[in-house]
C-alpha cells in the first residue's frame, strides 16, 4: 500500500516517464514522423490517476479523512501560475507577431483555458468551417489540462464523500477502507468504458452546423447527438476509465509491485516507445488499438519499475515536463507564423528556454510554497506573486483591441468589406454594396455551382453577371454535388450530410434550365481540401462527375468548368500582423504549392476530357490569370488590400478585383452582344 515516503510521492520512474510523454508530444507537434506522438497525452492521464489518488490515501492514512481544502490549495498552486503566466506571455506575443485575425479567437481561447473549460471550448468548435486551423489555435494543446483539472475535482469529491460515511464506522479497518475505495474505482471505471464505448459507436459525427452562443437546448442536443467520437475524446466521463486505470494501481499494496521480471519491465518500456514512434492512429478515433495499448503499457511500467526510466537526464525532463508541456505549442504556432527557415529548430530552442525561465522562477517557487517550504517574504516569491498578478489583468482587459490599432488600415478594410457582402436571412437576397439578388428559381440565370471555393468567388461573380444584364444564382452544395454520384460507395458510406442533394441540385438545373452553369470546385469527395485531393481517388471524382454533369449537358445546357483556387504558401492570415505593420513588411507575393497544384490539375484535365466525350457545350476558364501565375498569385489588391481570405479562398476584396476578368470570360463563352 502507498505510503507517506518519498518513493511514493516523487519516484523517479514516474519522471522518466513523464518525460518520454512530454518529448513524444513535442516531437509530433513539430511535426517529426513520431505517427502517435499525441497518446503521450494517455501516458499522463494514467500517470495523474496515480500520483493523485496517491496522495489523497496519503493524507487519509495521516488524518483518516480527505482535506479538500488542502487538496486544491495545493493543485492551484502547482499548476495554476505557471499556466496563466504562459496563457498571458503567449498571448503577448501572438497579439504582436500573430495574425491580427486569430486575435480574439486566442484571447477567448486563453480565457477558457485559465478556467480549465478548454477541452469544452475546443470541442464546441472544431466544426467551424472558416475557424481558423490547428496550426493557429495557440492553446490547443491546454484541453489536456483541463480536462485533468477536471478530474481531479470530481474524483476528490468522490472519495471525500466516500470516506465521510466510512468514518462514521470506526470498525471500518483500513484495508476494508481501500477494498471499498477499489470497488467505487472499478465501478466507475466499467461507467466510464460503456459511456466511452456508447459515444463513440452509437453517435454518428456528421458535419453538423451549429452556433456555440445559442440557448436554444434542441440545438445543443442535435449538436452533441452528432459528435460522439469528438464528445469521446473531450470529455472527463469518457476520459476517466485512463485516470481510473492509475488509481486502481495506486491501490495495489507495495508488495505486489514489480511482478515481472526487470527484464520484462523494460521490454514493456520499449514497446511503449514503438508505439509511440511507429503505430498509426487518428488522434480523434478513440477506440484505436495503439491508443488502448499505451493506456495499459503505461499501467504496467507503473507497477513494474524500470531503472531505465530512472536516469538523470529523463528525471529532470520529467521534473519540467508540465513547463514543457505548457509552452511548446504556443511556441510552435507562434514560430510556425513568422514562415521563417528552420522552423522546428527554433520552436524547439524556444520552448527550452521559455520553459526552464518559467520552471525555476514561477513553477518551482509556488510548488515550494504549496508544501509551506518558501516564505512570502523572499524576494524570488514576491516577484513570482507579481509576474502571476500581471499576467492575470492582462487575460481580463481586452489588448487585443489596442493591438488592433496598429494594425494598418490596409488589413481591417476587408472586415469591413464583408459588412457591405452578406446574406440577409430575413429576404433570403444576397446584398453587395446595397444591390440585392434574390434566391429564386434558375430560369435564365448564370449558376455558379461548388464548394467554398465558389462561395469565395460569389461577390465578384454576381457582379460580373449583373453587369451584363443577367440574373446570377448560387448553389453552394460542398462535396455534395459529386458525392451524391460517387459509384465507389454504398449510400451508407457517404456522408450523412450530403444525403440526397446531388440529385437534387441536377434535377432542378435540368428543369430550370439556366443559361449557363459554372462548376467550382476543390476536386475532392469526402475529406477537405487541399488533404482530399490526395486522400481521395481520382477516378471515382473523375467519374462522379461525369455523372452529375452529363445529363445536365444532354439537356442543352452549357457547361464551364473553372481552374480551381490554387494552394497558397504561407497561409495569407499569417500575413496581417502588428509587427508587419509596424515595420512595413507586408507581403507581396505568395508562392502556388505546385504538389497540389498537379493534382488539381490532373483532375480538371481528366474530367473536361471525359465530359467532351459526352457532347454538348463544355469549356474550361480561369478566373485567376490577372493576379496569379503557375507559381505564385499577388497578395493584394490595386488598393493594397488582401485579395485572400486563407490559403485557398478568395477574400471579398479578391472576388471584386477579378470580376472584369470573369465579366469578359462570360461574355465570350455566352457572346452575348
Amino acid at each position: 500500500m502507498p505510503n507517506s515516503s518519498r518513493s511514493v510521492y516523487w519516484r523517479p520512474d514516474i519522471q522518466g516517464l513523464r518525460a518520454v510523454a512530454v518529448v513524444a508530444v513535442i516531437l509530433y507537434h513539430l511535426g517529426l514522423p513520431v505517427k502517435s506522438g499525441f497518446l503521450g497525452v494517455d501516458i499522463f492521464i494514467v500517470v495523474s490517476g496515480f500520483v493523485i489518488t496517491s496522495l489523497l490515501l496519503r493524507d487519509i492514512d495521516e488524518s483518516g479523512k480527505v482535506h479538500l481544502g488542502r487538496f486544491f490549495r495545493w493543485r492551484f498552486m502547482r499548476l495554476f501560475p505557471a499556466h496563466v503566466v504562459m496563457l498571458a506571455t503567449a498571448l503577448l506575443m501572438f497579439y504582436f507577431l500573430g495574425p491580427f485575425g486569430a486575435h480574439k479567437a486566442a484571447l477567448n481561447s486563453a480565457r477558457a483555458s485559465l478556467f480549465f473549460l478548454a477541452n469544452g471550448y475546443f470541442f464546441a468548435r472544431s466544426k467551424d468551417y472558416f475557424a481558423l486551423g490547428d496550426d493557429l489555435t495557440l492553446f490547443l494543446n491546454t484541453w489536456s489540462l483541463a480536462l485533468e483539472e477536471q478530474f481531479y475535482a470530481m474524483f476528490s469529491l468522490v472519495l471525500f464523500t466516500l470516506i465521510f460515511f466510512v468514518a462514521k464506522h470506526k470498525s471500518v479497518s483500513r484495508k476494508s477502507r481501500n477494498r471499498l475505495i477499489l470497488i467505487l474505482v472499478v465501478l466507475l471505471f466499467i461507467a466510464s468504458i460503456v459511456c466511452a464505448i456508447f459515444s463513440s459507436f452509437v453517435w454518428q459525427t456528421s458535419a453538423t452546423t451549429f452556433r456555440t452562443a445559442t440557448l436554444d437546448p434542441n440545438k445543443w442536443i442535435k449538436f452533441l447527438n452528432s459528435r460522439g467520437q469528438e464528445f469521446t475524446f473531450y470529455s472527463p466521463f469518457t476520459r476517466a476509465w485512463q485516470f481510473l486505470l492509475g488509481s486502481a494501481l495506486a491501490l495495489v499494496p507495495a508488495s505486489q509491485f514489480g511482478l515481472l521480471k526487470p527484464k520484462f519491465s523494460k521490454v514493456l518500456l520499449v514497446c511503449l516507445i514503438a508505439t509511440l514512434f511507429f503505430a498509426g492512429a487518428n488522434s480523434l478515433t478513440f477506440f484505436s488499438w495503439s491508443r488502448i495499448a499505451v493506456t495499459l503499457l503505461t499501467g504496467l511500467i507503473i507497477v513494474n519499475a524500470t531503472t531505465w526510466l530512472s536516469g538523470q537526464w529523463l528525471t529532470a525532463i520529467g521534473d519540467r515536463s508540465y513547463s514543457l508541456y505548457l509552452w511548446h505549442y504556443p511556441l510552435i504556432v507562434i514560430t510556425k507564423s513568422l514562415n521563417l527557415p528552420w522552423v522546428g529548430f527554433f520552436a524547439l530552442l524556444t520552448t527550452l528556454i521559455f520553459s526552464e525561465v518559467s520552471f525555476r522562477f514561477i513553477e518551482s517557487p509556488f510548488h515550494q510554497r504549496s508544501r509551506n517550504s518558501l516564505s512570502n517574504k523572499r524576494i524570488g516569491m514576491q516577484f513570482a506573486y507579481v509576474i502571476v498578478l500581471l499576467s492575470l489583468c492582462s487575460l481580463i482587459f481586452r489588448l487585443d483591441l489596442l493591438a488592433a490599432k496598429f494594425i494598418d488600415t490596409k488589413s481591417r478594410i476587408q472586415t469591413e468589406s464583408d459588412k457591405l457582402h452578406y446574406f440577409d436571412k430575413e429576404s433570403g437576397c444576397w446584398v453587395d454594396s446595397g444591390l440585392k439578388n434574390c434566391e429564386g428559381d434558375l430560369r435564365g440565370s448564370v449558376l455558379l455551382l461548388g464548394d467554398s471555393h465558389a462561395g469565395s468567388l460569389r461577390p465578384g461573380f454576381y457582379r460580373a453577371v449583373n453587369s451584363l444584364g443577367l440574373t446570377p444564382q448560387l448553389r453552394q452544395t460542398g462535396k455534395c454535388f459529386f458525392q451524391y454520384f460517387d459509384s465507389s460507395r454504398t449510400p451508407q458510406n457517404k456522408s450523412a450530410e450530403c444525403r440526397e442533394i446531388g440529385l437534387e441540385v441536377q434535377t432542378e438545373i435540368i428543369k430550370d434550365r439556366p443559361r449557363l452553369v459554372v462548376l467550382l470546385t476543390c476536386g475532392r469527395l469526402y475529406d477537405a481540401c487541399p488533404e482530399g485531393l490526395i486522400s481521395d481517388s481520382e477516378n471515382n471524382w473523375v467519374n462522379a462527375g461525369v455523372l452529375a454533369l452529363s445529363p445536365v449537358l444532354k439537356a442543352g445546357i452549357p457547361v464551364v468548368l473553372v481552374r480551381d483556387i490554387p494552394i497558397l504558401s504561407p497561409d495569407p492570415r499569417k500575413s496581417a500582423t502588428v509587427a508587419r505593420s509596424i515595420l512595413g513588411k507586408r507581403i507581396e507575393r505568395y508562392s502556388v504549392d505546385g504538389y497540389y497544384r498537379r493534382f488539381q490539375n490532373s483532375r480538371s484535365d481528366s474530367l473536361l476530357a471525359q465530359l467532351k466525350n459526352v457532347g454538348g457545350e463544355v469549356t474550361e476558364v480561369n478566373f485567376l490569370n490577372g493576379i496569379c501565375n503557375e507559381s505564385a498569385c499577388r497578395s493584394l489588391s490595386k488598393d493594397g488590400v488582401s485579395l485572400w481570405y486563407d490559403s485557398d479562398h478568395l477574400s471579398v476584396d479578391g472576388s471584386l478585383e477579378i470580376s472584369n476578368a470573369i465579366a469578359v470570360e462570360l461574355l465570350r463563352i455566352m457572346k452575348v452582344n
